[in-house]
Protein backbone atom coordinates (compact mmCIF):
# COMPACT_ATOMS: atom_id res chain seq x y z
CA UNK A 1 0.00 0.00 0.00
CA UNK A 2 1.48 3.24 -0.98
CA UNK A 3 2.56 5.67 1.87
CA UNK A 4 -0.50 7.31 2.84
CA UNK A 5 -3.01 5.75 1.53
CA UNK A 6 -6.55 5.79 3.34
CA UNK A 7 -7.09 2.33 5.12
CA UNK A 8 -9.54 -0.21 3.17
CA UNK A 9 -10.56 -3.38 3.71
CA UNK A 10 -11.76 -5.86 1.10
CA UNK A 11 -13.75 -8.52 2.98
CA UNK A 12 -14.84 -12.25 1.34
CA UNK A 13 -17.63 -13.11 2.78
CA UNK A 14 -17.79 -17.24 2.97
CA UNK A 15 -20.91 -18.93 3.93
CA UNK A 16 -20.23 -22.35 5.35
CA UNK A 17 -23.29 -24.80 4.33
CA UNK A 18 -21.92 -28.20 3.75
CA UNK A 19 -19.50 -28.08 6.44
CA UNK A 20 -21.82 -27.42 8.59
CA UNK A 21 -24.53 -30.28 8.79
CA UNK A 22 -27.67 -29.96 10.69
CA UNK A 23 -27.29 -26.15 11.59
CA UNK A 24 -27.89 -22.99 10.15
CA UNK A 25 -25.32 -22.27 7.49
CA UNK A 26 -22.42 -20.19 9.12
CA UNK A 27 -21.38 -16.68 7.63
CA UNK A 28 -17.87 -15.29 8.06
CA UNK A 29 -16.07 -12.16 6.56
CA UNK A 30 -12.28 -12.38 5.96
CA UNK A 31 -10.09 -10.07 5.08
CA UNK A 32 -9.17 -10.73 1.23
CA UNK A 33 -7.25 -8.70 -1.31
CA UNK A 34 -9.40 -10.78 -3.83
CA UNK A 35 -12.40 -10.56 -5.87
CA UNK A 36 -14.35 -13.02 -8.44
CA UNK A 37 -11.61 -15.27 -8.90
CA UNK A 38 -10.53 -16.52 -6.17
CA UNK A 39 -14.39 -17.21 -4.97
CA UNK A 40 -14.67 -19.58 -7.94
CA UNK A 41 -11.86 -21.37 -6.73
CA UNK A 42 -13.95 -22.05 -3.91
CA UNK A 43 -17.27 -23.79 -5.05
CA UNK A 44 -16.24 -26.59 -5.90
CA UNK A 45 -15.63 -27.08 -1.75
CA UNK A 46 -19.14 -26.41 -0.93
CA UNK A 47 -18.60 -23.04 0.82
CA UNK A 48 -20.59 -19.99 -0.92
CA UNK A 49 -18.17 -17.11 -1.19
CA UNK A 50 -19.50 -13.51 -1.97
CA UNK A 51 -17.02 -10.57 -2.19
CA UNK A 52 -17.90 -7.46 -0.54
CA UNK A 53 -15.14 -4.56 -2.39
CA UNK A 54 -13.55 -2.04 -0.52
CA UNK A 55 -14.94 1.26 1.09
CA UNK A 56 -13.34 4.41 0.66
CA UNK A 57 -13.76 7.40 2.97
CA UNK A 58 -11.19 9.62 0.86
CA UNK A 59 -10.69 13.28 1.74
CA UNK A 60 -9.42 15.42 -1.35
CA UNK A 61 -7.45 18.80 -0.46
CA UNK A 62 -7.02 20.51 -3.51
CA UNK A 63 -5.68 23.50 -1.98
CA UNK A 64 -2.33 21.55 -1.76
CA UNK A 65 -1.72 21.33 -5.35
CA UNK A 66 0.22 24.50 -5.84
CA UNK A 67 1.83 23.53 -2.31
CA UNK A 68 3.04 20.12 -3.23
CA UNK A 69 4.01 20.71 -6.48
CA UNK A 70 6.32 23.29 -5.78
CA UNK A 71 7.94 20.42 -3.00
CA UNK A 72 8.71 18.21 -6.19
CA UNK A 73 9.90 21.61 -8.22
CA UNK A 74 7.63 20.71 -10.83
CA UNK A 75 8.27 23.11 -13.57
CA UNK A 76 6.23 22.38 -16.82
CA UNK A 77 4.07 19.48 -18.55
CA UNK A 78 1.65 17.39 -16.66
CA UNK A 79 2.64 15.44 -13.83
CA UNK A 80 2.01 11.62 -13.85
CA UNK A 81 1.97 10.01 -10.71
CA UNK A 82 2.38 6.25 -10.08
CA UNK A 83 1.06 5.48 -6.52
CA UNK A 84 2.58 2.19 -5.85
CA UNK A 85 6.20 0.19 -4.78
CA UNK A 86 8.85 -0.44 -7.34
CA UNK A 87 8.16 -3.71 -7.77
CA UNK A 88 8.49 -6.24 -11.14
CA UNK A 89 4.83 -6.66 -11.68
CA UNK A 90 4.32 -2.54 -11.23
CA UNK A 91 5.48 -2.01 -14.91
CA UNK A 92 7.48 1.06 -13.31
CA UNK A 93 8.98 1.45 -17.35
CA UNK A 94 5.49 1.78 -18.45
CA UNK A 95 4.43 4.17 -16.54
CA UNK A 96 7.59 5.78 -17.43
CA UNK A 97 6.73 5.69 -21.04
CA UNK A 98 3.80 7.52 -20.21
CA UNK A 99 5.34 10.40 -18.91
CA UNK A 100 8.19 10.62 -21.05
CA UNK A 101 4.75 10.22 -24.28
CA UNK A 102 2.90 13.47 -22.32
CA UNK A 103 5.84 15.20 -22.22
CA UNK A 104 5.38 15.37 -18.38
CA UNK A 105 7.22 14.77 -15.20
CA UNK A 106 7.15 11.18 -13.35
CA UNK A 107 6.24 10.59 -9.94
CA UNK A 108 6.79 7.19 -8.01
CA UNK A 109 5.60 7.16 -4.39
CA UNK A 110 6.72 4.23 -3.24
CA UNK A 111 9.91 2.30 -2.70
CA UNK A 112 11.60 -0.25 -4.67
CA UNK A 113 11.32 -3.69 -2.98
CA UNK A 114 12.04 -7.47 -3.64
CA UNK A 115 15.42 -7.08 -5.00
CA UNK A 116 14.41 -4.36 -7.68
CA UNK A 117 16.26 -1.46 -6.53
CA UNK A 118 19.12 -1.54 -9.11
CA UNK A 119 16.57 -2.08 -12.48
CA UNK A 120 14.58 1.13 -10.54
CA UNK A 121 17.70 2.69 -11.08
CA UNK A 122 18.55 1.51 -14.50
CA UNK A 123 15.12 2.49 -15.76
CA UNK A 124 15.33 6.31 -14.28
CA UNK A 125 18.60 6.80 -15.30
CA UNK A 126 16.73 5.78 -19.19
CA UNK A 127 14.02 7.08 -18.80
CA UNK A 128 15.03 10.73 -20.65
CA UNK A 129 11.99 12.62 -18.14
CA UNK A 130 12.28 14.64 -15.06
CA UNK A 131 11.44 11.81 -12.38
CA UNK A 132 10.29 12.41 -8.47
CA UNK A 133 10.42 9.43 -5.77
CA UNK A 134 9.03 9.02 -2.52
CA UNK A 135 6.82 11.12 -0.81
CA UNK A 136 8.57 14.89 0.71
CA UNK A 137 7.77 15.49 4.66
CA UNK A 138 4.20 16.28 5.27
CA UNK A 139 2.87 15.34 1.93
CA UNK A 140 -0.38 12.68 2.31
CA UNK A 141 -1.63 10.54 -0.39
CA UNK A 142 -4.78 12.93 -1.02
CA UNK A 143 -2.38 15.96 -1.28
CA UNK A 144 -0.10 13.91 -3.72
CA UNK A 145 -3.24 13.38 -6.32
CA UNK A 146 -4.15 17.14 -5.71
CA UNK A 147 -0.67 17.51 -7.19
CA UNK A 148 -1.18 15.49 -10.56
CA UNK A 149 -2.69 15.54 -13.70
CA UNK A 150 -3.03 12.30 -14.31
CA UNK A 151 -2.65 9.01 -12.84
CA UNK A 152 -0.90 5.54 -14.28
CA UNK A 153 -1.41 2.27 -12.80
CA UNK A 154 -0.07 0.03 -15.47
CA UNK A 155 0.38 -3.17 -13.26
CA UNK A 156 0.26 -6.43 -14.89
CA UNK A 157 -1.40 -7.71 -11.59
CA UNK A 158 -3.12 -6.60 -8.59
CA UNK A 159 -4.84 -7.85 -5.50
CA UNK A 160 -7.27 -4.63 -6.09
CA UNK A 161 -5.63 -1.59 -7.08
CA UNK A 162 -6.60 0.90 -5.00
CA UNK A 163 -6.09 3.87 -7.60
CA UNK A 164 -8.82 2.61 -9.32
CA UNK A 165 -11.42 4.45 -7.15
CA UNK A 166 -8.81 6.57 -5.09
CA UNK A 167 -8.11 8.59 -8.74
CA UNK A 168 -11.66 8.90 -9.17
CA UNK A 169 -12.69 10.12 -5.92
CA UNK A 170 -9.97 12.66 -6.36
CA UNK A 171 -11.27 13.47 -10.06
CA UNK A 172 -8.33 12.51 -11.48
CA UNK A 173 -7.42 10.79 -15.29
CA UNK A 174 -6.24 7.58 -14.95
CA UNK A 175 -4.30 5.03 -17.42
CA UNK A 176 -4.55 1.52 -16.15
CA UNK A 177 -2.93 -1.55 -17.08
CA UNK A 178 -4.86 -4.61 -18.28
CA UNK A 179 -4.97 -6.80 -15.33
CA UNK A 180 -7.79 -8.79 -14.03
CA UNK A 181 -9.41 -7.10 -11.40
CA UNK A 182 -9.07 -3.64 -13.58
CA UNK A 183 -11.42 -5.70 -15.98
CA UNK A 184 -13.57 -6.78 -13.34
CA UNK A 185 -14.22 -2.98 -11.93
CA UNK A 186 -14.75 -1.48 -15.33
CA UNK A 187 -17.79 -3.12 -15.64
CA UNK A 188 -18.98 -0.93 -13.54
CA UNK A 189 -18.73 1.91 -15.71
CA UNK A 190 -15.37 3.06 -15.18
CA UNK A 191 -13.59 5.34 -17.90
CA UNK A 192 -9.99 4.72 -18.11
CA UNK A 193 -7.11 5.31 -20.53
CA UNK A 194 -4.37 3.18 -21.51
CA UNK A 195 -1.25 3.67 -21.20
CA UNK A 196 -0.81 1.34 -24.33
CA UNK A 197 -2.40 4.23 -26.19
CA UNK A 198 -0.98 7.72 -24.57
CA UNK A 199 -2.66 9.71 -27.71
CA UNK A 200 -6.28 9.50 -26.21
CA UNK A 201 -4.98 10.76 -22.24
CA UNK A 202 -3.27 13.54 -24.18
CA UNK A 203 -5.36 15.11 -26.01
CA UNK A 204 -7.66 15.19 -23.04
CA UNK A 205 -5.61 16.72 -20.97
CA UNK A 206 -4.77 19.22 -23.80
CA UNK A 207 -8.81 19.81 -23.18
CA UNK A 208 -10.27 18.36 -20.42
CA UNK A 209 -13.93 17.29 -20.43
CA UNK A 210 -14.91 17.26 -16.49
CA UNK A 211 -17.76 15.00 -17.54
CA UNK A 212 -15.37 12.17 -17.75
CA UNK A 213 -14.41 12.80 -13.93
CA UNK A 214 -17.72 13.51 -12.90
CA UNK A 215 -18.92 10.01 -14.43
CA UNK A 216 -15.72 7.73 -12.52
CA UNK A 217 -16.91 9.86 -8.85
CA UNK A 218 -20.17 8.90 -9.26
CA UNK A 219 -19.50 5.49 -9.99
CA UNK A 220 -17.01 5.54 -7.47
CA UNK A 221 -19.14 6.91 -4.88
CA UNK A 222 -22.27 5.02 -5.54
CA UNK A 223 -20.17 1.54 -5.51
CA UNK A 224 -17.51 2.17 -3.15
CA UNK A 225 -18.31 4.28 -0.81
CA UNK A 226 -18.99 3.62 2.79
CA UNK A 227 -22.46 3.50 2.11
CA UNK A 228 -22.31 1.03 -0.24
CA UNK A 229 -20.07 -1.20 1.86
CA UNK A 230 -22.13 -0.72 4.95
CA UNK A 231 -25.27 -1.73 2.82
CA UNK A 232 -23.20 -4.64 1.37
CA UNK A 233 -22.56 -5.80 4.46
CA UNK A 234 -26.31 -5.37 6.13
CA UNK A 235 -27.22 -7.24 2.92
CA UNK A 236 -24.86 -10.02 3.05
CA UNK A 237 -25.91 -10.81 6.58
CA UNK A 238 -29.25 -10.58 6.53
CA UNK A 239 -29.36 -13.12 4.58
CA UNK A 240 -30.98 -11.82 1.25
CA UNK A 241 -29.57 -12.89 -2.25
CA UNK A 242 -27.31 -10.54 -3.50
CA UNK A 243 -26.73 -9.56 -7.42
CA UNK A 244 -23.31 -7.84 -7.14
CA UNK A 245 -23.64 -5.55 -10.18
CA UNK A 246 -23.57 -8.11 -12.97
CA UNK A 247 -26.97 -9.93 -12.36
CA UNK A 248 -29.93 -11.10 -10.50
CA UNK A 249 -29.59 -14.15 -8.54
CA UNK A 250 -32.03 -16.62 -9.23
CA UNK A 251 -32.42 -18.23 -5.38
CA UNK A 252 -35.37 -17.02 -3.78
CA UNK A 253 -38.61 -15.12 -4.68
CA UNK A 254 -36.65 -11.55 -4.07
CA UNK A 255 -33.10 -10.33 -5.15
CA UNK A 256 -31.57 -7.67 -3.09
CA UNK A 257 -29.76 -5.38 -5.58
CA UNK A 258 -26.23 -4.04 -3.82
CA UNK A 259 -25.17 -1.83 -6.54
CA UNK A 260 -27.98 0.49 -7.33
CA UNK A 261 -28.64 -0.01 -10.66
CA UNK A 262 -31.66 -0.38 -12.78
Amino acid sequence: MPTGTSATTEFVAVSISEAVPASKPTTAACPRPTATAVLCGLAPTGIVATTVHHGFSERPCPWRRAQVRGALDVRGGPLVLQPTRAIARKNVHVGLGLAAALDGTFWLTGPAEDGFAGELDRLVRAAGVPVRRGMPAGVSMPAAYAACDAVVLPSSWEGFGLPLIESALHRRPIAVGDFPVARELASFGFRWFSPADPGPLQAWLADPDPALLDDNETVARRHFGLDALVRRLDLLLSGAPMCHHSGASTEGNTTACDCLTA
